[in-house]
């Protein structure tokens, strides 16, 4: 990060993912969010999710968040939907869970401007689940998330639908941080896939009973790094007795970005592959 000049990061950074196994100090991930401005999907998970770092940011072009609100906020009490960071946010995955009598983050919620996008994750009280619905005024998508390891209870949830409403999806994941870089680099994320199946039921494609999309993860080749063994991951998702069709073609070459994992910078570049940026490891 040091290599880099500060307006370098403004100027590129578009996407960034920090997770507790980050190689960087909670100070240098600051560092790295300050210099960041033009970020356009944000992930971040604790250590550096804490209640000043909120106070710090100054994002106005985020598209796509996800976070424990509660953490950002520093606890549930002061989580304030109504912060300037949030005012251009489509798409939203509240990590923890949303409980009934909630009085901090529905609200917030229901009068956000922007969103089109909602993810709440594992049990969803129906109350909830109708307010988001009736009362977020550009809901396009409501998708209730699922750990393949809970699949059961997900499955459960489907086939008893607490709502019903075309935008309502149940998704099951297999793998977040692969799903979120599939998303990063273009390809079909679960806010794709989840797109694809409202608008199929929409047009009777899918029964109106049909509440799951089912995750299929696999690794895509490029065919024109074939002999170097690079690959991409790609995200893909049927839903029940339907098989995506997102698979890349040999018309749609992927981003050729190697990553330095578990903390995910997506740059953009003059040129369809995107420089390559390994962050430093904690001194």
């Amino acid at each position: 990060m040091q290599a880099k000049p500060a307006l370098f990061f403004e100027a590129s950074v578009r996407h960034l993912f920090l997770s507790s196994s980050s190689k960087l100090s909670v100070a240098e991930a600051r560092t790295l969010l300050r210099r960041c401005r033009r970020i356009v999907s944000l992930f971040v998970l604790p250590p550096f999710s804490t209640g000043s770092l909120i106070r710090e940011m100054t994002l106005t072009q985020m598209k796509k968040w996800a976070d424990y609100l509660g953490d950002l906020f520093g606890c549930y009490d002061a989580i304030d939907l109504s912060h300037p960071v949030f005012r251009s946010v489509t798409h939203i995955d509240i990590s923890e869970q949303v409980r009934a009598g909630d009085t901090r983050i529905c609200p917030g919620l229901v009068a956000l401007p922007a969103l089109t996008h909602l993810c709440l994750n594992n049990d969803v009280p129906v109350a909830i689940l109708r307010r988001m619905l009736d009362e977020c005024a550009q809901l396009q998508v409501l998708v209730n998330l699922w750990s393949h390891h809970v699949s059961g209870a997900a499955y459960h949830v489907a086939s008893n639908p607490p709502v019903s409403d075309v935008r309502f999806v149940v998704v099951i994941f297999t793998n977040y941080w692969r799903d979120w870089e599939a998303g990063a680099r273009g390809h079909t994320d679960f806010w794709a896939a989840a797109d694809a199946f409202v608008a199929r039921k929409r047009r009777c494609d899918i029964a109106e009973k049909v509440y799951t999309l089912l995750p299929l993860c696999m690794a895509f080749i490029d065919p024109h790094q074939a002999s170097s063994g690079a690959c991409v991951r790609h995200s893909l998702f049927t839903e029940l007795g339907v098989t995506s069709s997102a698979l890349p073609t040999s018309n749609s070459r992927p981003h050729q970005l190697h990553l330095s994992r578990p903390s995910g910078l997506l740059l953009d570049g003059p040129s369809s592959c995107a420089e390559q940026l390994t962050l430093p490891a904690n001194r």
